[in-house]
């Protein structure tokens, strides 16, 4: 599955990622941005564009996961990156980040895998922990659809450039993302006061 995962970024989620970077530059203070912080990194794409992209001084991924972070590290090595991404395993809901230190904290694809709206909020809350009172905080996550006929319509027109591309197991993974993701209104409720 982590196989699968890293090849998605030739295939239509990178224009989720596009979004996501066109949002923070258009949002970004016009200082110098020193640090960002991007969670549940998985194999660092999005990690990676901040980097290349977004010119920040040191990018940290945090994941949980042990493969995903080796496939990070080899990606940041192939990009020629590596000197200004580092990628730890740690908890986001308990980082070991400096209170306001980071210029951006973002969280991409991700809220839908912790398991109540609780951790949602503490994984917002530790967001605003970490970052500097001028600096930003970017979430970006899939939504839940109305209907289960509706998902399933979705995830067969978008996830048939995953098949396409031979990546069955990352379809199946869209899927039960699509079915486990929160709504619109569930998200918003999370967002702390």
């Amino acid at each position: 599955e982590v196989h699968q995962y890293n090849q998605v970024m030739s295939s239509k989620i990178s224009l989720v990622y596009a979004l996501g970077l066109d949002w923070v530059f258009r949002t970004q203070a016009k200082t110098k941005n020193h640090l960002a912080v991007d969670l549940a990194c998985g194999p660092g794409y999005y990690t990676l564009c901040l980097a290349k992209y977004l010119d920040y001084d040191e990018v940290v991924g945090i994941d949980l996961s042990e493969s995903m972070l080796e496939t990070a590290e080899q990606n940041a090595q192939a990009h020629r990156l590596a000197n200004r991404i580092c990628f730890r395993k740690e908890d986001l809901l308990n980082l070991s980040i400096k209170a306001a230190s980071v210029d951006l904290s973002s969280f991409t694809n991700a809220s839908h895998h912790l398991s109540n709206l609780q951790n949602v909020t503490c994984a917002l809350l530790e967001m605003e922990r970490i970052t500097k009172p001028d600096g930003l905080i970017m979430v970006m996550d899939l939504a839940r659809l109305k209907t289960r006929a509706l998902t399933d319509q979705y995830v067969e027109f978008i996830g048939h450039d995953y098949t396409e591309r031979g990546l069955p197991q990352f379809y199946e993974s869209f899927h039960n993302s699509m079915l486990a993701a929160w709504t619109p209104q569930e998200l918003r409720s999370a967002i702390p006061q």
